[in-house]
């Protein structure tokens, strides 16, 4: 991928203003302080007639200005403005396809099959990340080298206003029992706000295909 400069970027819509549309690209040292290279970021985006949304889904992943990234958008073959789009920011993607799959984990197993980074996620093509997202992902990588790590998560609704938060649950043995009545607002492991090692990829597998919402 071409390296991060907003002034190469296209123009935002008329009338986007703030993150990620006028703001600068984020500047993350090319090094970490202490002269090693920053973990290998993954993202895979599924979308599919997105073209509202998808957009600033990018915008938010690359004005990151995160130094060892790889994007990959899987589009489910879109009849709406969506190519257009992805092809505005083609430079910048590690890969792009755009053809029909089998559902949303079938297009993110597509994607993480073609990824190379230490560190894995997705994004849908309707949210989004806030400023500094990947670079407290990689010190945190970096420092603990842990299987999972995950965060608060703002909800938005089609505006991108904030209308309401997911706050973390520390961990503790009983985390994983509580996430069995996610729906109740609590205890909640915001799927925007998570990321894991490959390492873990490679001992659980892919997602399961025939889950096409709670993956």
């Amino acid at each position: 991928m071409r390296s991060f400069n907003s002034k190469e970027f296209p123009k935002p819509p008329k009338g986007k203003m703030g993150w990620p549309w006028t703001e600068e690209v984020i500047k993350v040292e090319p090094l970490r302080p202490d002269g090693t290279i920053w973990p290998l970021i993954s993202i895979v985006t599924p979308s599919y007639n997105q073209g509202c949304y998808i957009e600033e889904t990018i915008r938010s992943v690359l004005f990151q200005g995160y130094p060892h990234l790889e994007y990959l958008i899987i589009d489910g073959g879109s009849n709406d403005q969506t190519l257009e789009i992805i092809k505005k920011y083609s430079p910048w993607l590690k890969y792009w396809v755009s053809k029909k799959d089998k559902g949303q984990s079938d297009a993110i197993n597509r994607g993480w099959a073609r990824s190379e980074g230490e560190i894995l996620a997705w994004l849908n093509s309707d949210d989004i990340y806030l400023p500094n997202a990947l670079k407290r992902v990689g010190e945190k990588f970096s420092t603990n080298v842990p299987y999972l790590i995950y965060g608060d998560c703002d909800i938005i609704d089609a505006e991108s206003r904030k209308i309401g938060k997911y706050e973390v649950t520390n961990f503790d043995s009983n985390l994983f029992r509580r996430l069995w009545h996610p729906w109740e607002g609590e205890h909640n492991i915001s799927q925007p706000s998570a990321f894991f090692s490959s390492k873990l990829l490679n001992k659980t597998g892919f997602l399961n295909k025939n889950y096409h919402y709670a993956m």
